[in-house]
C-alpha cells in the first residue's frame, strides 16, 4: 500500500468532495426556491466542513505512512493510517448525507418526494457503510505469500498489503 492518494481507488472521497461542491452551489443559488425561509449559510458552512473532512482523509492516511522501504521511492501506508483516514472520510460522507437530509426535510416538496429523497440518502449511507466494512476487513487481514490471510504478526503500524489509498 502506498501513501499516495489515487482517485480511482478513493470513490467515497471523490463523491463526497463532488457532493460538497454541488451542495454548496445549490445552497447559495437555488435553496430559496425549494426551502423558503431557511437560513442557507448554515447549510453551506456544514457542506464546507464535510468537504474539508473529505479532503483531509488522504492527508491523514499519508501522515501515518511509514518511511519508504529500501529500494522504494514512496512511503508505505499503514493499517492505522487507513483506519484513521476511513473515520475522517466516513465522517465527511455521512455528514454530507445528513446535511442533505436536513435540507430536504425543510423543503416545500411533497411527502412522497421527501420520502423518495430520504430513501435515496439512506441507500447511499448503506452502500457507503458496506463498502467501508469490506475495505477495512481486506486491509486489516494482510495476505501471506501463499495468499492465505495471516492472523498473527501484524500490527496497526505494519503495512497494509491488499488495498491502496483511502475509502
Amino acid at each position: 500500500m502506498t501513501s499516495a492518494w489515487d482517485a480511482k481507488d478513493s470513490w467515497v472521497t471523490n463523491l463526497t468532495a463532488v457532493g460538497t461542491v454541488l451542495t454548496g452551489i445549490f445552497t447559495q443559488s437555488a435553496i430559496s426556491t425549494f426551502v423558503p425561509g431557511v437560513e442557507r449559510d448554515g447549510f453551506t458552512v456544514m457542506s464546507l466542513l464535510f468537504g474539508g473532512a473529505a479532503v483531509m482523509g488522504p492527508v491523514v492516511y499519508g501522515a501515518f505512512a511509514r518511511r519508504p522501504l529500501p529500494g522504494a521511492t514512496t512511503p508505505t501506508g499503514t493499517r492505522l493510517g487507513f483506519l484513521a483516514a476511513s473515520v475522517v472520510t466516513l465522517f465527511a460522507a455521512f455528514g454530507l448525507l445528513s446535511d442533505l437530509g436536513l435540507l430536504m426535510s425543510d423543503s416545500v416538496a411533497t411527502a412522497a418526494e421527501k420520502g423518495l429523497i430520504d430513501a435515496g440518502l439512506a441507500l447511499a449511507a448503506v452502500l457507503i457503510g458496506c463498502y467501508a466494512i469490506r475495505s477495512t476487513i481486506v486491509v486489516l487481514q494482510p495476505a501471506s505469500a501463499s495468499g492465505e490471510a495471516r492472523r498473527a504478526g501484524s500490527s496497526l503500524l505494519s503495512p497494509a498489503s491488499r488495498a491502496s489509498g483511502t475509502l
